[in-house]
């Protein structure tokens, strides 16, 4: 596993009141509830592709797990958001509000360690596999944002690649997830960081 970056490890988890879920699961056309006061990320928010987005309706719940984020995500509190192409193209959004701010850092936290020993992680797995990581670095947005890529091999014969985007504002944490087949120098990162930077702001 190699980390591109260079850069040192930052330090996650979870949780969205269920008093709030009712209003949270009526999205469409990205108005926020009354009891939540945040937005989640729309379709033409995501890094281009080449055939259109569709996002789906926001669900409560943790839903399947994320790649590199399994185990990290508690079911309970949190709202997701999936959105998907015709083709390979795929991207989440978890939205997951904490009962305090400090609460909220520590969600961070515990969601960028996850992202960080990913690689290692799959390598260990899958000992046939390969997979490499780069920290992209912050995003100015709401109480601070990071952008990661990873990409994967099985086995020498598919690639995969994966982008993360975490942020914070207040008490409310996001992370995004976008991922197709392909490798990390053909990924939108400059796209992404914005998606992330959207993402972030809108949990205010």
């Amino acid at each position: 596993m190699t980390n591109r970056s260079g850069l040192a490890r930052a330090a996650g988890v979870v949780g969205i009141s269920m008093a709030a879920l009712a209003g949270t699961l009526a999205f469409g056309g990205g108005t926020a509830s009354a009891d939540t006061g945040y937005r989640p990320l729309e379709a033409g928010d995501l890094p281009a592709s080449s055939t259109p987005w569709t996002a789906g309706a926001p669900t409560a719940g943790a839903g399947d797990p994320l790649f590199c984020l399994e185990g990290v995500v508690p079911d309970r509190g949190t709202v997701r958001r999936d959105f998907r192409t015709e083709l390979d193209t795929s991207a989440t959004q978890l939205i997951i509000e904490r009962n305090s701010a400090a609460a909220a850092r520590r969600t961070v936290n515990s969601l960028r360690a996850a992202i960080e020993d990913c690689a290692d992680d799959f390598e260990r797995q899958h000992p046939d596999n390969t997979a490499d990581w780069v920290d992209y670095g912050d995003v100015a947005a709401g109480d601070g944002g990071h952008v990661y890529g990873i990409d994967s091999s099985n086995e020498g014969y598919t690639q995969d690649v994966h982008l993360f985007g975490v942020g914070r504002e207040g008490d409310v944490v996001t992370v995004v997830v976008w991922g197709q087949m392909g490798r990390l120098d053909s990924a939108p990162v400059e796209e992404f960081r914005d998606t992330t930077g959207t993402a972030v702001e809108r949990l205010g």
